[in-house]
């Protein structure tokens, strides 16, 4: 959504509901990621590992990674499930990020995370006055 001024950006930010909906509003990444970086803030580069069926501690541990992240999926019945994909956050430049990890006497190839996307399934056309 694309306000139109600062006082409709204040009105979504503080929206709650939208009808009978709970809604949690928030500012787009980009954004985000701009106003961290003028704060002074590091950004984290993120990368995914697959094929891993060790423990989340063990992996930190073993990659020196800020942050481990086990990637789930929805089963059948809408419980989340555990992958073997697991996202590495390191506080560190792109390039000093390890193309390659070594957990025990494994090694594993990391690629750039790309988060999914999530459609917006509400028409917020209301708060455009």
């Amino acid at each position: 959504m694309t306000c139109m001024s600062s006082q409709q950006k204040d009105i979504v930010l503080n929206c709650t509901h939208i009808g009978d909906i709970e809604v949690v509003a928030s500012i787009p990444n980009a954004e985000a990621r701009k106003q961290q970086q003028e704060a002074g803030h590091s950004r984290a580069e993120r990368v995914v590992i697959s094929g891993v069926s060790i423990d989340d501690d063990s992996i930190q541990e073993a990659t020196e990674a800020a942050q481990v992240y086990r990637i789930s999926k929805r089963g059948q019945s809408g419980d989340k499930i555990p992958t073997t994909s697991v996202v590495l956050s390191y506080t560190r430049p792109l390039e000093e990020v390890p193309s390659r990890v070594a957990i025990g006497y494994l090694t594993f190839r990391t690629r750039t995370y790309i988060p999914l996307v999530r459609p917006l399934t509400v028409m917020l056309s209301s708060l455009a006055t």
